[in-house]
């Protein structure tokens, strides 16, 4: 767990990131964010995200893409569809053993570091073929 700082304009901007690797992920290259309203124009532009037809609120609510759409539509089944439908602000990328987790420029507070992990586990476990326990002193 880290915090990213970038400059996309003048003010730099700082989200904590989990990154995640384990040699059981075997994950297409994608990415996976809160879709907004620039997505929706760019798609009239001709950009696509891969869309679920009997899934409507997972594919308002999120804008996902990567390089093998077959592959990423069989990754994403209703279990970690519904899971995202819930929580509508995450963020995950993920290739190969590598799986990051983190809320688009939000810095988790050092209080909230143990939900925000429990959380992050929550989604790792989504994608990881065994169950991770992960205590965390609250």
């Amino acid at each position: 767990m880290f915090d990213f700082t970038y400059t996309p304009g003048e003010e730099p901007m700082t989200q904590t990131v989990i990154l995640f690797y384990s040699e059981q992920l075997n994950l297409p290259l994608f990415t996976l964010r809160p879709e907004s309203m620039f997505d929706t124009i760019k798609q009239f532009l001709g950009f696509k995200d891969i869309d679920f037809d009997n899934c409507p609120i997972f594919s308002e609510l999120y804008f996902l893409k990567g390089n093998d759409e077959g592959a990423i539509r069989h990754l994403f089944d209703e279990k970690k569809i519904k899971f995202y439908e819930a929580h509508k602000d995450v963020n995950t990328e993920g290739s190969g053993n590598f799986l990051i987790f983190y809320r688009h420029r939000i810095k988790v507070e050092p209080a909230s570091i143990p939900l925000f992990l429990e959380e992050g586990v929550q989604v790792l476990n989504l994608f990881h073929s065994n169950l991770i326990r992960i205590e965390v002193e609250k």
